[in-house]
């Protein structure tokens, strides 16, 4: 998806890579708050995200797309356990 024109996925994706950035680079059991992405987001694309389409147009379009993206009121993450993921997926 990296090559689509569509604003919403161009967010998504970078949005994915923002979080495996973190995932790799960072402790993995730090969340990253929804502001900390809209504000990224809106730095690389020049456009005013708000928090309503951030959770709608991407992050719930991720998640629709099978990406496991935990999240709690710190914010949001990858999971790094396996335990973690079973839970997600049976609660599906």
């Amino acid at each position: 998806n990296e090559d689509k024109e569509e604003l919403e996925i161009k967010l998504q994706v970078q949005t994915l890579k923002y979080l495996c950035f973190r995932f790799i680079n960072n402790d993995t059991r730090s969340y990253i708050s929804t502001k900390e992405l809209r504000n990224y987001l809106q730095r690389i694309s020049g456009t005013e995200i708000s928090t309503y389409f951030f959770r709608t147009k991407v992050i719930a379009k991720l998640r629709d797309g099978n990406v496991i993206i935990a999240s709690s009121t710190k914010g949001l993450k990858l999971p790094s356990k396996e335990r973690f993921m079973f839970l997600v997926n049976y609660k599906r």
